[in-house]
């Protein structure tokens, strides 16, 4: 292809920074990649709020994802290298569109996950833009200790700040790419759901979206004190041999030495009797005014339609960083539960009722009774039950909620991970041959059938606010009395109130 060929492949658009040149992809969508919406974060940016990215003069070409925030080396597979990091120019965004037009599509924004450690928005978005007609957007943002360092008064949730500018950016840009800015649907995963639900709490954030899907997590009650993010902080600071709340001096340690002291810092100051070691947004009263289930009990979240879900073996991930995972023995399972719910200010009869719950329901072929304990217990308590506690309090001032259980057990490591964190990610965008660890199965009929079935319910609700379109199970809005949960696995049906014998122990706890 010569160079006439490639422009007349290339669509130049018209931004408030400047034009950018997109480029279209095989199956006919045009992506964008690697657009700067903030100004590099460095220097006197560092732990500072995103400023806009200042205008260019020459046409910026978007062919490239941009480098992804610096971030520790961690890979479920050695062979598979990072992309390039980069600190000043890693503030960029990515746009997939199936036209530009002016047919105002729904547009939806996604927040990866990766425990607000790792991760970016490099994902292929071409066929969820072409199968929904509607133009994806996936962000990078500020990770780990120049994203959450936590200095009272000083910095706080700069990575929040920065999915805050880039929907910003989507709000003043995105008719230019055929969508419409007033129908946006933030979507994300983990880390990324963690985010939406902070975002629904910020003032900042009010606004610039209509509709919510949450992926596993919520911002849950044990993450969000201040304490321990200045304990973190403090530890950064003094690993790095730098005075406590100096930030002049801490923009100048090079961001690979700081990577190294965060993840250091984690060591031994859980402020829980577990591992959630991961560096949540903070409740400071500036950014985040409010925990985000305060938040959502007083209303602030009243306009806003929610979908949300886990998977049904969250916390099985975890067992790839545990090679002692299968050798965990029931005393010591016993004694996480009981300093666990301690913590939670239970008593004993209590947590002996929860003991014996868990290890009836403990029942996976693949790994031993008491692993089965520690991964369902850590699943629910990390993840399903405040995503469940959160449609419950929203229900209640804005009906129009729904509930998912991914339950469909992947094959990898002969089915021992079962539907482990992250496993419907690859479903939602419909790129499960494409995935680079070749964790999640290659497609199938059956997992087609299913990442066709998701990524309609998604599409649609991002388009509606409801998930149901003709010739799909009708999904009904998620409610107390019936607890109605679309169950996606080999056979997609609704039930009402799946794991209930679980469910109800932690009515009274969280």
């Amino acid at each position: 292809m010569n160079v006439s060929d490639i422009l007349r492949e290339s669509y130049v658009v018209n931004t408030n920074c400047g034009k950018i040149r997109g480029y279209k992809t095989k199956n006919e969508v045009i992506s964008f990649k690697g657009i700067p919406y903030a100004e590099p974060p460095i220097k006197d940016l560092r732990f500072s709020p995103p400023v806009p990215k200042k205008n260019w003069e020459n046409i910026l070409d978007a062919k490239e994802f941009g480098p992804i925030a610096p971030q520790p080396a961690v890979s479920f597979n050695p062979s598979v290298k990072l992309p390039e990091q980069s600190e000043a120019d890693c503030l960029t965004l990515n746009v997939w569109t199936p036209a530009l037009d002016d047919n105002k599509r729904t547009v939806m924004f996604w927040i990866h996950g990766g425990a607000f450690e790792m991760g970016s928005g490099r994902y292929a978005g071409e066929t969820l833009a072409k199968r929904g007609d509607v133009v994806i957007v996936s962000v990078n943002y500020r990770l780990g200790a120049l994203g959450f360092l936590y200095v009272p008064g000083k910095t706080a949730n700069v990575g929040l700040l920065d999915q805050v500018l880039a929907l910003k950016w989507v709000k003043n840009n995105i008719n230019n790419f055929g969508g419409e800015e007033k129908n946006i649907c933030v979507f994300g995963e983990s880390a990324g759901g963690e985010s939406i639900s902070a975002l629904l709490a910020m003032p900042l954030a009010k606004g610039l979206f209509k509709r919510a899907i949450i992926q596993s997590c919520v911002c849950d009650p044990y993450n969000l004190k201040p304490v321990k993010g200045e304990l973190y902080s403090k530890k950064v600071f003094e690993i790095v041999d730098v005075n406590y709340d100096d930030l002049g001096s801490l923009r100048e340690v090079p961001f690979e030495k700081l990577i190294r002291a965060y993840t250091k810092a984690q060591v031994g100051l859980s402020h829980l009797p577990m591992i959630i070691d991961y560096y949540p947004p903070y409740v400071d009263g500036e950014t985040l005014p409010l925990n985000p289930f305060e938040a959502i009990k007083k209303g602030f979240v009243k306009d806003i339609d929610i979908l949300a879900g886990t998977t049904e073996n969250e916390h099985k991930l975890w067992n790839l960083w545990d090679p002692k995972a299968d050798r965990i023995t029931e005393e010591q399972v016993n004694q996480k539960f009981h300093d666990f719910l301690k913590y939670l200010k239970q008593d004993e009869r209590k947590i002996k009722e929860f003991i014996k719950v868990y290890k009836n329901n403990s029942n996976n072929e693949f790994s031993t009774k008491e692993r089965d304990m520690m991964d369902e217990f850590f699943t629910d308590v990390m993840f399903r039950i405040p995503v469940m506690r959160y449609l419950e309090i929203q229900s209640k001032i804005q009906p129009n909620v729904y509930l998912y259980l991914f339950k469909w057990k992947s094959p990898w490591l002969k089915g021992k991970l079962g539907s482990y964190h992250g496993l419907d990610v690859a479903f939602v965008w419909g790129t499960l041959s494409e995935t680079e660890e070749q964790y999640v199965t290659k497609r199938t009929e059956e997992t087609s059938l299913i990442s066709n079935q998701m990524m309609d319910y998604w599409i649609q609700f991002a388009k509606s606010g409801n998930p149901n379109h003709r010739g799909t199970l009708q999904w009904p809005r998620y409610n107390l009395k019936h607890r109605p949960t679309m169950i996606f696995d080999r056979i997609t049906e609704v039930v009402n109130d799946p794991l209930s014998e679980t469910r109800k122990l932690w009515d009274d706890v969280i």
